[in-house]
């Protein structure tokens, strides 16, 4: 197995998605991404994280996510810098991910509206939904006019594997 055409031809890779614009794997790359943040934006990220209109965050979820970069990395990078946004990142990157992480491992209903917390289920259902679209065969909600920062609409699986078309 040392061919890697064999290798690939083993995987199911859905060849349809292109790669994403704007990101580029590997360590490096992540060391690179998270330094520019430090130096930019780490300082208004407090204020300004909550805004989708600001880019202000650090993006660093694919990289976390992939394993490109270890959380405890990123953390000793930001721990190490005097900025006035360092716990607020520090809380999202470390204590959001953790309460997360012990959510889905110990709510075996995580993925669906009955591990919703009391209540929170009906004020999901009851809320009004007048702009949008939902996916007939998933049940996604899309707003309309969402895109990524690519200009494209976000690309989403529905149960059955097949890409979401939002109709």
């Amino acid at each position: 197995m040392d061919d890697i055409k064999q290798i690939r031809a083993l995987l199911d890779i859905d060849t349809a998605i292109g790669p994403v614009d704007g990101f580029s794997g590997g360590t490096a790359r992540a060391i690179s991404r998270l330094t520019r943040f430090i130096d930019t934006r780490l300082d208004s990220f407090p204020e300004e994280r909550n805004d989708p209109s600001l880019d202000c965050l650090s993006n660093m979820s694919p990289y976390l996510h992939f394993g490109q970069v270890s959380p405890l990395r990123v953390s000793l990078m930001v721990s190490a810098t005097g900025s006035g946004g360092r716990d607020a990142y520090l809380e999202e990157l470390v204590v959001r991910r953790e309460l997360a992480i012990n959510f889905v491992r110990y709510n075996p209903q995580y993925d669906s509206y009955s591990g919703f917390p009391t209540g929170a289920e009906r004020h999901v259902r009851a809320t009004p939904r007048t702009e949008g679209s939902m996916c007939t065969r998933c049940r996604n909600w899309r707003a309309p006019g969402h895109t990524t920062r690519s200009g494209m609409p976000p690309r989403r699986r529905c149960g059955s594997g097949e890409r979401c078309t939002g109709t």
